[in-house]
């Protein structure tokens, strides 16, 4: 059920919550649901991590299908990222900060 569910859950947060409160192969009804491409990318980063945790609270080493979907989404995620015409920037400096003095 949860194949179909991860999709319907608004926040990263809360699917992070309620996989880890699961029982059964977690990590598996999380690759499927992360195959289906309803979540978005924050969300399916989260079902990916909350399905490499599964893999470790049960004590199992996870699939190679499921290494190979970590690497497809997180491959994706950095093109995404490195196409975005907006950088980051840091914020100016505050007003009323002092610069320190070289003692």
């Amino acid at each position: 059920m949860l194949e179909l569910g991860a999709a319907l859950l608004p926040e990263a947060t809360l699917l992070f919550h309620t996989a880890l409160n699961l029982d059964g192969d977690v990590a598996k009804s999380l690759a499927v649901a992360v195959r289906t491409g309803r979540m978005g990318r924050e969300r399916e980063a989260t079902a990916i991590i909350a399905g490499w945790l599964d893999h470790e609270r049960r004590d199992i080493p996870a699939p190679p299908q499921f290494l190979a979907l970590t690497r497809k989404i997180c491959r994706e995620t950095m093109r995404m990222d490195l196409n975005k015409k907006s950088v980051w920037k840091p914020p100016p400096a505050q007003a009323n900060a002092t610069p320190k003095s070289s003692s």
